[in-house]
């Protein structure tokens, strides 16, 4: 966790798939960021960048929906470290 003691900025971004209800997915993208945004926390307390949740739930897919492998890749979530200045 040394990117999240270094970054000013960290963005979380939560996704699903295309399979389900949007409402659903929506909440799913944002339990997986709030997820992984309390683990950074718990490992990294005296971090002191701020932290942004960018969930969306079917959308941003890295693969096909179209089998389940190309589904389980788009179950994620992107965590970007940002330093002063931009990236």
């Amino acid at each position: 966790m040394g990117d999240a003691k270094k970054a000013d900025r960290i963005v979380i971004s939560g996704r699903t798939d295309a399979i389900g209800d949007l409402e659903v997915n929506q909440a799913l993208a944002m339990a997986r960021a709030l997820a992984v945004r309390d683990r950074i926390r718990t490992v990294a307390p005296d971090a002191r960048a701020t932290i942004s949740i960018d969930a969306k739930g079917r959308c941003c897919f890295v693969a096909s929906n179209s089998d389940e492998d190309g589904r389980a890749r788009n179950r994620r979530v992107e965590v970007v470290f940002m330093a002063a200045g931009g990236a």
